[in-house]
């Protein structure tokens, strides 16, 4: 997306900023992903838990199957359920007894503020 934005913009002879290129590219990948998380829990129930999930994770760096029960208060056999859905989709990766975010944009989306409004608003 750098090239293709940097290039047209030089075919424009427009000015080019970098930082604001990567802004826009950093805009342009936070509503994709909005989307895609919207559309991997679009039907499912208990939407708020994989939500919870998923910041807790890009908050903490990692989370395990405990800590993910105590925040969403459920069991450790339905907290695996949802963090299994949620590896078998690609949001999440299992490293020995952790899960982790390997999507450096996605832990950067996650953790912002309106991430839960925005992944509703597109359900």
């Amino acid at each position: 997306m750098l090239g293709r934005i940097t290039t047209r913009r030089m075919i424009m002879n427009k000015s080019i900023n970098l930082g604001g290129i990567m802004k826009e590219i950093e805009s342009d990948t936070s509503q994709i992903l909005y989307g895609e998380i919207a559309r991997l829990l679009r039907g499912r129930k208990n939407v708020n838990q994989y939500l919870r999930i998923i910041r807790e994770c890009a908050e903490e760096g990692e989370i395990t199957v405990s800590r993910a029960s105590r925040i969403i208060r459920r069991s450790p056999s339905t907290t695996v359920f949802y963090l299994n859905t949620l590896v078998k989709n690609g949001v999440l990766a299992k490293r020995d007894d952790y899960y982790i975010i390997p999507d450096p944009m996605i832990r950067r989306v996650a953790r912002r503020p309106e991430f839960e409004r925005k992944v509703k608003v597109r359900l």
